[in-house]
């Protein structure tokens, strides 16, 4: 979210450069090159400068178009995500679970799933009965106490 009130900053930096800009250029006009007056008016002759007009304003409106795209991808983007479930408190306890099997986490990311409102999830658990729940989680459990240990990849030998 954060990032969003930055690109909204961005972007009023940027309107109010190119206000500066489009102010300078209307009082240039008035005092001799009369294109540059009609910029603000028609972007015809702002978009149309050869290499003897200053295309300052120009440049400016490209990058503000610039952020207000990188602006709305974002946009669109959190608007997705915000619609997406989080885990209920099975799913959740599950996928803890499934963490601390074999190997616990480490590292600076060890905490990285214990905020409950900054996890997603695609599909909860709890869309099956409550016989093959059990059933499942009691065979995936003894699967790794039983096989999983046998099997467990050495941390060195494992690809990058």
């Amino acid at each position: 979210m954060q990032n969003l009130l930055y690109l909204q900053a961005e972007l009023v930096k940027l309107e109010s450069e190119l206000s500066v800009l489009a102010k300078a250029d209307i009082e240039e006009g008035n005092s001799g090159d009369r294109i540059k007056s009609w910029y603000t008016q028609d972007w015809i002759p702002l978009s149309n400068y050869d290499s003897n007009t200053d295309d300052k304003q120009w440049q400016k409106m490209l990058q503000i178009r610039t952020k207000i795209k990188e602006y709305n991808e974002f946009f669109l983007q959190q608007r997705l995500l915000s619609r997406v479930d989080t885990p209920n408190k099975h799913t959740l306890k599950k996928f803890r679970q499934l963490l601390d099997m074999d190997r616990p986490m480490l590292g600076p990311d060890v905490d990285a799933w214990t905020e409950e409102t900054d996890l997603m999830v695609i599909r909860q658990l709890e869309g099956q009965d409550l016989l093959f729940q059990w059933v499942f989680h009691r065979l995936v459990s003894l699967f790794h106490k039983v096989l999983g240990k046998r099997l467990k990849v050495n941390r060195a030998d494992a690809p990058s």
